[in-house]
């Protein structure tokens, strides 16, 4: 995955202009000048994968329930709720599935951050999809997947041990360690929270690795920064390009 350059990653797409986890967040986010989004897929009950946050579609859409309940056709049926957003506020939008944003990305210059934290990684049948799907659209080198938990992290690497995966960690008692594992793994990413990313921590991981990303960057003076600083990936809710 090239990261030479800086690229400020929109999370959830562009939601200052467009509802979280939807295609219009992706192509707004292109549209802007993002050169990195973040997404997060979840799977209905007939194993469709589609892009929801929450475990319930209730907040950002007009139905209720946990999706893993619902079938594909169910959610398809489901209206993002656009009004905090008066040039969509009379469009339905729909909540895409993981594949029509794969596609649409792969037309464009931007690496997708595949968050992790909502399904089973140990679940071949689940990541046997959602891998056939990235390689479809010629996305394997564009995309990291954000694995946290150990065991799943080493059970997806197992079967795809050319996978970029990202090493989350928020626990600066933990760098080290962390550090340390990154060594065993040609393909490792590392992702920390704003708070840990002081200047001496940014250094030691410069030390290591230049594949890394700061997260939960909100402020300009913050972004100006970790740019300072060389780091060449940060999220953000609120910043634009």
């Amino acid at each position: 995955m090239i990261v030479d350059n800086f690229r400020l990653s929109a999370h959830r797409g562009a939601q200052l202009v467009a509802p979280e986890n939807t295609l219009e967040a992706v192509k707004k986010a292109v549209d802007f000048g993002y050169k990195s989004v973040e997404i997060d897929p979840r799977m209905s009950i007939d194993k469709e994968i589609f892009l929801l946050h929450d475990s319930t579609v209730d907040r950002t859409t007009n139905g209720t329930g946990d999706i893993s309940s619902l079938t594909a056709a169910q959610v398809n049926e489901l209206e993002i709720d656009t009004s905090a957003y008066s040039e969509l506020k009379d469009k339905i939008l729909r909540v895409p599935t993981f594949e029509s944003v794969m596609k649409l990305a792969s037309c464009y210059d931007i690496i997708v951050n595949i968050d992790g934290s909502k399904m089973n990684w140990s679940d071949t049948d689940f990541t046997s999809k959602i891998v056939g799907i990235v390689k479809k659209h010629n996305m394997w080198s564009k995309v990291f997947f954000v694995i946290g938990n150990q065991k799943q992290r080493s059970d997806f690497l197992s079967v795809y041990p050319d996978a970029i995966v990202s090493w989350m960690n928020s626990n600066a008692t933990e760098m080290n360690t962390t550090l340390t594992q990154l060594k065993d793994y040609q393909n490792a990413f590392l992702s920390i929270p704003l708070s840990l990313a002081t200047d001496s921590v940014i250094d030691s991981i410069h030390a290591q690795t230049n594949y890394f990303q700061v997260y939960e960057v909100n402020t300009q003076s913050e972004l100006n920064r970790l740019k300072s600083k060389g780091v060449k990936l940060v999220e953000t809710d609120y910043l634009l390009p």
